[in-house]
């Protein structure tokens, strides 16, 4: 996964090596990670809670009265936390149809680090959400995700929850969502190796 970073986490970074913040990692305490999918005829649904990755796709169909399906890709690192989830369903409006899509994990942070979060694909729909608890909310209604977002996190402990849901509702409408992004949160050596690139970059044009 290739780490990018605007100029405003990169301020921060250059700030951390100055000793004005330290930057940490990402120590994982719980996760839990699931997508499920039910219709009349059935149910389908998975779980993991290791770190690490994961891709995993649940589906039901009641033959053409209403289906229902949720999938997700998510990567827990040391240094980023990358989801793409998605859940949808549909169908006649007697028939049950719904899915749930969720990653839900909580870490710590032994010092200060800059953050920032990616918005890497479609995000939206009528049954997301997408929040850091007490450092940013998204969901139906709420701004649209930035493609980025920057800032500190202090030290302390952390919960990133991110879900997508689907239903086939009495009254004929259906409901879906997806989110996709990454948290991105460096290492200090990532942090250290791009400081260094870039001091040598603009060595070379003071010298041209």
């Amino acid at each position: 996964m290739k780490l990018i970073l605007s100029s405003s986490l990169l301020a921060l970074i250059a700030l951390a090596t100055t000793g004005g913040v330290a930057i940490g990692q990402i120590n994982y305490i719980s996760q839990t990670r699931s997508v499920s999918a039910a219709t009349n005829a059935g149910s389908q649904s998975f779980g993991f809670s290791e770190v690490g990755h994961w891709s995993q796709s649940a589906g039901s169909s009641n033959g053409g009265f209403a289906s229902a399906g949720a999938g997700q890709i998510t990567d827990l690192r040391p240094d980023a936390i990358a989801f793409n989830i998605s859940a949808g369903a549909g169908g006649q409006n007697a028939f049950l149809a719904e899915s749930s899509c969720i990653l839900d994990t909580t870490f710590s942070l032994s010092e200060a680090s800059p953050f920032e979060l990616v918005r890497t694909g479609t995000t939206g729909g009528m049954g997301w959400s997408l929040r850091l608890v007490g450092v940013f909310n998204y969901g139906p209604g709420s701004p649209n995700v930035p493609l980025s977002l920057t800032g500190l996190l202090q030290p302390g402990q952390y919960r990133l929850v991110v879900s997508a849901s689907g239903a086939n509702f009495p009254t004929g409408s259906d409901m879906s969502g997806q989110a996709q992004g990454v948290l991105y949160i460096p290492t200090p050596g990532a942090a250290t190796a791009l400081l260094v690139g870039l001091s040598a970059g603009a060595t070379r044009r003071r010298r041209s």
